[in-house]
């Protein structure tokens, strides 16, 4: 009988070391293959994941179309700005480009009458209308 219950024992012990081994293999088995074993948490979290990034993202995108349209505003308004500047500006330009030319032209007649005087021509400038008027201013003075 003892040979039965050792017989027993070792076959118990025997079956011991191979269930303790088993669930060793089994427990590296799980951690190994754990991220497929719970492939639809997985999926599920990276759905989410994504729908917040995708929310957060249409939000900067918003923001930035927002601040891009007030920076055109504003562009737009100084190029206005600019542009009745530079209207101004070239009316300017032009009124002052025509008092040029009638100072040219005023400079070309008072050389031509310089000339004239080089030359020895005089003509006499009054501003009476007849002799009369002359002659009666010239006994005034």
């Amino acid at each position: 009988m003892q040979g039965v219950i050792a017989l027993l024992l070792g076959s118990a012990g025997g079956l011991l070391t191979w269930a303790v081994l088993a669930q060793r293999k089994v427990s590296r088995l799980r951690s190994k293959y754990a991220p497929i074993a719970n492939a639809e948490e997985e999926a599920e979290r990276i759905r989410k994941q994504s729908s917040l990034l995708q929310e957060q993202s249409k939000k900067v995108a918003d923001s930035i179309v927002a601040k891009g349209q007030a920076e055109l505003k504003h562009l737009e308004q100084e190029a206005e700005s600019i542009r009745q500047s530079l209207s101004s500006l070239e009316m300017k330009r032009e009124a002052t480009q025509n008092e040029l030319d009638f100072i040219n032209q005023s400079i070309a007649l008072k050389n031509d009458d310089v000339h004239l005087l080089e030359v020895g021509y005089f003509e006499a400038s009054y501003n009476f209308e007849d002799l009369p008027a002359y002659e009666a201013a010239l006994r005034k003075l």
